[in-house]
């Protein structure tokens, strides 16, 4: 079926993409995307980084394999854990994009310009 998809122009997302070996098969076939899921690969007990950075490397570099677009993302520190092995694609919640956008430190140092404006004027 992808092979037909792929022939007919048809941008083909193979998902519950959980091992290298699926991704390099996942290439083979011509699929656009694949997606694996964080999230459920960690409560299952593997080390998710680790294998999506497997898949990475199985997969070509160079434009012509498919993207890794990492769903079952649960925070900021997640996403950035994707970056360091290679993922450029993300299917993110809202909350998560806010944690993208958040920072303690960011936070204070708001707040702490916002007040010396407040005193300037």
């Amino acid at each position: 079926m992808i092979t037909r998809l792929h022939r007919q122009g048809v941008q083909v997302l193979l998902t519950a993409v959980y091992a290298a070996k699926q991704a390099a098969i996942a290439s083979a076939l011509g699929v656009r995307y694949f997606a694996p899921y964080y999230n459920r690969m960690l409560v299952a007990g593997l080390d998710g980084a680790a294998e999506i950075g497997a898949m990475a490397a199985a997969i070509p570099q160079d434009g012509r394999g498919p993207l890794i677009l990492a769903a079952s993302v649960k925070s900021g520190r997640q996403v950035v854990e994707l970056l360091q092995v290679g993922v450029r694609a993300f299917t993110l919640p809202p909350a998560v994009i806010a944690d993208l956008f958040s920072d303690p430190l960011t936070d204070h140092a708001i707040t702490d310009f916002e007040s010396d404006m407040r005193a300037v004027l």
